[in-house]
């Protein structure tokens, strides 16, 4: 299910005041009711641009070159020169898989639920560089399976509710937004960079010791870890994480259940938004390329059902029936089978175009090349499509993991 199908039927079903009342009955009951306050708002609001990105879309999005923060501020202040309102949600493993050469993401799974199973970002953009972005996503059902049922059970929740009120339960909202603008970003140099470190007690102190921790798996040398925490430096000033003030009652009532000092919770909830920016951007800045096919899925009114004899008739529902949001699908214009080649290489951490070939004048085996989004010199956003190259004649040898 897309998101805004689950935002749009939240919106709708807690309209109904029974519902309300037994969501009422368990724990988490703030928790349910921002998930509802925002869907409300998303849905209703008829200047966010909703879209969903499929896997040709977010290919073409991880191949941005988003890994160096010279491309990521000169992107930023392009796509955020005008006001709009966008929202973009794609599957996460999907997206996870597109931009998975850059190595410097943070792995924003929970080890607690795992990982979504969607996930959504809106850009609400003021222009002139600057924006906040708020993310969504679903939490996985089998994870909700093991708490929800049994606590509905427990505070004996009406059986006609309780759909509705798993459903909330699976959604999440960010406690935390991030506040965008470009005209922040910092003009410290590298150098100034590495003689702020050896101070303790600075800033810069501490991202270093940050992106040396959230990198401890990859075996970085001094230099290459000094040259990352500089660029998180740089994005980090121009974009700051805030609390939503609105969320002030679910933190309290999150401690309340847990036990943990609202300190500590707030420290769990900023990791929510970890590389959220980088993948925010390089799929907004999508939106700018020409070549895109873009699917505008028609309304159609859901709750209606058949009768024994196949005729449609409304159901019993009646005037709540929510109807579906005005989603546009985003994608490609790429052969399946070359989006399906290059995922299987993407997901066996390879580089499509390998290097193995360079420099010999010998024509390679039959292979994909993927494409390339980059920032032309007109300042438009431009996609050189990826494609198959080599000689099919040639014989290929297949690696087998297990």
């Amino acid at each position: 299910m897309f998101l805004c199908d689950l935002m749009a039927s939240l919106a709708d079903k807690f309209n109904d005041p029974k519902i309300k009342r037994e969501a009422e009955k368990i724990p988490g009951r703030l928790d349910v009711e921002r998930v509802v306050e925002f869907s409300r708002e998303l849905i209703s609001d008829q200047e966010i641009g909703l879209y969903a990105y499929d896997r040709s879309a977010l290919l073409a999005s991880g191949d941005l070159r988003v890994d160096r923060q010279n491309d990521i501020e000169k992107i930023a202040e392009m796509i955020l020169e005008k006001p709009r309102k966008v929202f973009i949600e794609a599957n996460y493993a999907d997206r996870d898989n597109a931009f998975s050469r850059i190595k410097s993401l943070p792995d924003t799974g929970n080890p607690m639920i795992g990982k979504p199973v969607r996930v959504g970002n809106l850009f609400d953009i003021q222009g002139n560089g600057k924006a906040k972005l708020h993310v969504v996503w679903t939490t996985p059902k089998s994870e909700i399976r093991t708490v929800v049922p049994e606590m509905m059970r427990t505070c004996n929740v009406h059986k006609s509710a309780q759909k509705h009120i798993f459903n909330a339960h699976s959604l999440n909202v960010s406690s935390h937004y991030l506040d965008i603008d470009t005209t922040k970003k910092t003009k410290m140099t590298l150098e100034e960079f590495k003689d702020a470190v050896k101070d303790p007690s600075t800033e810069q102190y501490s991202i270093l010791q940050y992106s040396m921790g959230a990198n401890s798996h990859r075996s970085l040398k001094p230099e290459r870890a000094l040259k990352e925490a500089y660029d998180l430096f740089r994005l980090n000033s121009m974009a700051t994480m805030e609390f939503d003030r609105r969320n002030l009652s679910r933190l309290v009532e999150m401690s309340t259940i847990t036990g943990m000092p609202p300190a500590e919770i707030m420290d769990t909830l900023q990791k929510d938004l970890d590389g959220e920016l980088v993948l925010g951007l390089a799929m907004l800045a999508l939106l700018e390329i020409d070549d895109l096919d873009i699917q505008v899925r028609r309304e159609s009114r859901r709750g209606r059902i058949r009768d024994r004899k196949g005729v449609r008739k409304p159901s019993s529902i009646g005037k709540t029936d929510y109807v579906q949001p005005r989603l546009s699908v985003v994608n490609m214009k790429i052969g399946e089978d070359l989006v399906s080649a290059l995922y299987a290489q993407r997901s066996k951490d390879q580089t499509p175009s390998s290097s193995a070939h360079a420099g010999s004048r010998q024509s390679p085996g039959f292979h994909p090349v993927q494409g390339h989004m980059f920032r032309a010199r007109n300042g438009k956003i431009v996609y050189r499509k990826p494609h198959f190259r080599g000689v099919k004649s040639k014989r290929a040898l297949t690696k087998v993991s297990v």
